[in-house]
């Protein structure tokens, strides 16, 4: 069971009477550092990307990029 489906069980509950707020809270926290993990992983996984890319000499070429100043001699 996910952490977000054990929350919406005990917000379930809570509702019903069968489970108190300490419950709730303890399962919204679980959510939320859950999330917060998952976010954590996505950043690094970006990361490893980009430093593989730089690595293997597939990194952003910013000369290329430059947008350069055009002459505008009459």
């Amino acid at each position: 069971m996910t952490a977000q489906e054990t929350l919406a069980l005990s917000i379930g509950r809570d509702e019903d009477g069968r489970s108190s707020l300490p419950d709730v809270l303890d399962a919204q926290h679980s959510a939320t550092t859950s999330q917060a993990r998952q976010a954590q992983a996505v950043q690094q996984k970006g990361d490893g990307s980009v430093v593989l890319n730089v690595a293997i000499g597939s990194g952003y070429n910013v000369e290329a990029a430059a947008i350069r100043p055009t002459s505008y001699d009459h």
